[in-house]
């Protein structure tokens, strides 16, 4: 659809395929997405941005989501279950589905795999079977593995800036001060010495003004409190 949200258009109109997780690739001509409509257990797919042309990228026996362009367009991020639905993990392929590689190679839940802009690392967010998560950061060819926040929250949903270079934006599900399941965003330099956030304190009419510093690697300091 247009940006309005008009025109809107049935892409892929796959009888019960379950279409999911679009993808635009950097220049705009392909898009990828997840589908289950060849087996019980979803594919990575690309098609034209009309539509036409859907080929499947993937076939294991586990679920593969979440697929993520590299910058330059020439390589696929995804999540795969192939080694266990307990142990998804975060693999890279060539566009054309060729060369289909383990990144994480990791006994950790791995998930939301995003290219920085240059193309050289890749954040996403790993947790154990706990269900605590964290912001990692790895090189493109898996190597590098670095735990970001190393804290007791949720963390997920990295988003680079777009030079790359200064700030790593994430989701921070806090358990205080405002109770299970509230929502912080996080601003964090590149260096990860520093970050900001603001928790989102929601079915509170008030919210009084506050800072605390969380002793991690982050060293989360003053967060406002809407």
């Amino acid at each position: 659809m247009n940006a309005d949200g008009t025109s809107q258009t049935n892409l892929t109109d796959y009888p019960g395929g379950n279409d999911a997780d679009p993808a635009w690739s950097p220049d705009g001509t392909r898009i990828a997405f997840v589908s289950g409509r060849a087996q019980h257990y979803t594919d990575v797919y690309v098609m034209g941005a009309d539509g036409t042309g859907q080929i499947r990228l993937t076939e294991s026996p586990g679920l593969d989501s979440g697929p993520a362009w590299s910058p330059d367009g020439s390589r696929i991020a995804f999540v795969s279950e192939r080694e266990g639905a307990l142990n998804p993990e975060i693999y890279v392929m060539n566009a054309d589905g060729t060369g289909q590689t383990n990144l994480a190679n990791n006994s950790r839940f791995d998930q939301h795999p995003t290219w920085s802009p240059g193309g050289s690392q890749i954040a996403f967010a790993s947790g154990d079977l706990a269900g605590n998560p964290e912001i990692y950061v790895m090189n493109a060819d898996g190597t590098g593995q670095t735990n970001l926040t190393d804290n007791p929250a949720f963390d997920a949903d990295p988003a680079w800036s777009p030079d790359g270079q200064h700030r790593l934006d994430f989701s921070l599900v806090a358990a205080w001060p405002c109770g299970a399941g509230r929502v912080m965003r996080i601003t964090a330099d590149i260096d990860f010495s520093r970050s900001r956030g603001i928790f989102d304190c929601r079915g509170l009419t008030q919210m009084p003004e506050s800072g605390f510093a969380l002793q991690d690697r982050l060293q989360l300091l003053h967060h406002q409190l809407l």
